[in-house]
C-alpha cells in the first residue's frame, strides 16, 4: 500500500486473495455452505478536492482527511463463475476520503500530529 496524504493519493492492490464464496448474504450470515474462490483488485485514490480536520475531544477522536477521487478494477472467480469489473478509467466517484485519525487510547486531547505528509509503503 502506498499513501501520500499531502497529494491525496494512495493505492491498495491485492492479487489472487483466497476467499470463501457463500453465494448470498443470508447464507453467509447463517454460516451456510461455501466454496473456495479468489479475488483481485486495484484501488487508486488521487487528487485533492478538499481538506478537512475533525476534532471531538468529548468522544476522544481527531483526524485529518482529504476528499479525493477514486478508481477500482476488480475480478473474482470460483470453480463455476468469473466476474470482472469495467476498467478503472470508467469508475465514477461517489465518495472517496483518505485520512489519518486517532481515537481511544491513542487519542490525547491537544496533541498535534505534524507528520501528516509522511508517506507509507507497506
Amino acid at each position: 500500500m502506498d499513501i501520500a496524504l499531502s497529494d491525496g493519493s494512495a493505492e491498495f492492490a491485492l492479487d489472487s486473495l483466497e476467499i470463501m464464496d457463500h453465494h448470498d448474504l443470508v447464507n453467509s450470515l447463517t454460516r451456510g455452505p461455501s466454496i473456495s474462490a479468489t479475488t483481485s483488485f486495484d484501488v487508486r485514490w488521487s487528487g485533492v478536492k478538499r481538506r478537512f480536520r475533525v476534532q471531538d475531544a468529548a468522544n476522544g477522536f481527531e483526524g485529518t482527511f482529504v476528499e479525493t477521487a477514486a478508481t477500482i478494477e476488480w475480478v473474482s472467480s470460483d470453480e463455476h463463475v468469473f466476474f470482472v469489473s469495467d476498467p478503472a478509467d470508467t469508475s465514477t466517484t461517489v465518495a472517496a476520503v483518505l485520512g489519518r485519525e486517532r481515537n481511544g487510547v491513542f487519542f490525547k486531547h491537544g496533541d498535534q500530529d505534524d507528520d501528516e505528509d509522511r508517506e507509507h509503503d507497506d
